[in-house]
């Protein structure tokens, strides 16, 4: 591995280029061998911070996990580690970003979202918060038809929607979010063609948001295996508020319920 970076980062440097390697997901699909991984890849990366020149390494990984890595001292780290916490006009910055990257000029232009870029060649964006509210609305739209009342505008109906349960929203979320509305628009039309980027929304959004909890299933089951089967009885009372009796009497077999639950 070290002849290979080397010759790597040789490379790298006659070109005058520089690489940055992204570990991310790090919290699914590894299995039962996930925190032997992390530890050799967090002991490999630190080992070797400032032997390769041209090539970089970020590792990303949620607070939970990091706090159970088994290394003996973590005061190195502390040097070269940054908590990455998401405020609303971050999120919905990252929702811009990505809709900036997707289109051109032209077709920012005729949707009224020229003015928020920055610099196309880099992706960036405006960091004024009612430019960045005001574009959401473009796209989205300003109001959804939901029945909350106390969420009325787009920007905050948004995050309601994809945060959970502890109010946190992870980046695989909002680009589930995304893809799954852009897969609906342009099962609509086929070119940038109206003031409104996302005009089907308003339509789809309960088949969006279900293809979002569904990945958002995906994933609690990878991280949590055993509670799967806490997952399929609140799956059979539907989605709708219900009370811990209601809970009992389905989970319990001898009420007349398909599942057993030890407590």
């Amino acid at each position: 591995v070290d002849k290979r970076l080397k010759n790597i980062n040789i490379k790298l440097l006659n070109e005058d280029r520089a690489l940055t390697l992204v570990y991310d997901e790090l919290d699914v699909e590894l299995g039962e061998n996930r925190e032997d991984f992390i530890d050799a890849l967090v002991e490999f990366w630190r080992g070797n911070l400032y032997k390769y020149s041209q090539i970089r390494s970020k590792i990303l990984l949620r607070n939970d996990i990091f706090s159970t890595l088994k290394i003996e001292n973590k005061t190195h780290l502390d040097f070269n580690k940054y908590e990455l916490k998401w405020s609303k006009k971050e999120i919905l910055s990252l929702i811009l970003k990505i809709i900036v990257t997707s289109l051109n000029e032209n077709e920012l232009d005729k949707i009224y979202l020229l003015d928020i870029v920055k610099n196309k060649k880099n992706n960036e964006i405006t960091e004024e918060a009612d430019k960045v509210r005001s574009a959401i609305y473009q796209i989205f739209g300003k109001k959804i038809n939901a029945t909350q009342s106390n969420i009325s505008t787009m920007d905050n109906w948004i995050i309601s929607q994809l945060s959970d349960g502890k109010g946190n929203i992870t980046p695989r979320v909002i680009y589930k979010f995304l893809y799954e509305s852009i897969s609906q628009e342009l099962a609509k039309k086929k070119e940038i063609d109206s003031k409104n980027l996302f005009k089907s929304f308003g339509k789809n959004y309960k088949d969006i948001l279900y293809a979002v909890s569904e990945h958002r299933l995906i994933e609690y089951s990878e991280e949590y295996k055993g509670y799967d089967k806490y997952y399929k009885v609140i799956q059979n009372i539907g989605y709708r508020i219900f009370e811990d009796s209601e809970y009992k009497i389905v989970s319990n077999p001898s009420k007349g319920g398909k599942h057993y639950i030890k407590a």
